[in-house]
């Protein structure tokens, strides 16, 4: 998948292009969140074998930029959206989980059994 603003696709370089595998495919669209006038969260999938990823991607002002991305990997790690009166709450299992292209690290140590992948952690993106 790939977005281009204010160009038609394969007129220009786009804004953001999905990740591509040639043995899985890639991530796909998913759900649309728009809370504010001219502000959308697109939210991205994708299937890696026993790894399952979402991207969301914040778009607004002619701009895309990748806002979360985290995963599961043999079906340990969560993640719950919730759509708000004044925004978007992401909740995530932190293993996994980068925000802005940066690791979220608590220091929290869990069980090797817990399926919390090391910890939660919570974005909230308000919307007006």
């Amino acid at each position: 998948m790939a977005i281009y603003l204010d160009a038609k696709p394969g007129t220009g370089t786009p804004a953001y292009a999905a990740k591509w595998d040639d043995e899985f495919g890639g991530e796909s669209l998913e759900t649309i969140h728009t809370n504010a006038h001219g502000v959308s969260l697109l939210a991205l999938g994708g299937s890696y074998g026993d790894y399952d990823s979402q991207v969301f991607l914040l778009v607004q002002r002619g701009q895309v930029r990748e806002e979360i991305e985290t995963g599961q990997d043999y079906g340990r790690g969560r993640i719950d959206v919730k759509n708000e009166n004044d925004g978007i709450t992401i909740d995530a299992s932190i293993m996994h989980l980068l925000l802005r292209g940066r690791p979220i690290d608590s220091g929290v140590v869990c069980g090797k059994d817990s399926d919390d992948g090391g910890g939660r952690a919570s974005s909230h993106l308000a919307g007006r």
